[in-house]
């Protein structure tokens, strides 16, 4: 018996990546913690609560956060903490789910950035640039001990992203220096 693998574009219409078992691509995906930036539906909710230790949702939709906690509790799903956005900041992610990210003036593309300033071995971020984009996203610690979460995109410029990239690593080290109280 031989087992057909072929893809066929667009046989997921619904868009929904739970219409289909794609785990098996993943066998020993086991992770921590998975941070959802937007509502999933509950299939999808479904599906990633068995591939980690915790699932994190993060909306600014009241109505459809308690509708996502009703529908868990019925399929019992109980890996699942769904936040509201105003609450992000409390969220208690480990400090190994900062692993994957660099931490400016040490290691990565930031390894030669914000160096000597309040931001070197403070702010973690990933950045991105491509043509006329440049991008930095992360975390930072502020002066006060507060942590931010930040994201910065330059787009439409013509030539080098360089001045971007100063212009960002200002913003950096402003919010590593940033005093509120």
């Amino acid at each position: 018996m031989m087992l057909n693998t072929e893809f066929v574009p667009g046989s997921n219409t619904s868009g929904d990546m739970a219409c289909a078992d794609w785990r098996f691509l993943l066998p020993s995906l086991d992770l921590e913690e998975v941070l959802c930036l937007r509502m999933p539906p509950i299939k999808v909710v479904s599906v990633l609560s068995t591939i980690c230790r915790r699932l994190n949702v993060v909306s600014t939709d009241l109505k459809a956060i308690e509708e996502l906690n009703r529908a868990a509790r019925e399929r019992g799903l109980s890996k699942l903490r769904v936040i509201h956005a105003n609450d992000y900041a409390r969220l208690p992610f480990s400090e190994s789910s900062m692993d994957l990210i660099w931490i400016a003036g040490v290691d990565g593309s930031l390894e030669t950035r914000m160096t000597n300033s309040p931001a070197q071995n403070n702010l973690r971020a990933k950045t991105g640039t491509i043509g006329g984009v440049s991008s930095l996203s992360g975390y930072v610690r502020t002066a006060d001990g507060e942590m931010l979460a930040f994201s910065i995109m330059m787009q439409n410029f013509i030539g080098s992203s360089e001045p971007y990239r100063k212009a960002q690593d200002a913003i950096g080290i402003m919010m590593a220096n940033l005093r509120r109280r």
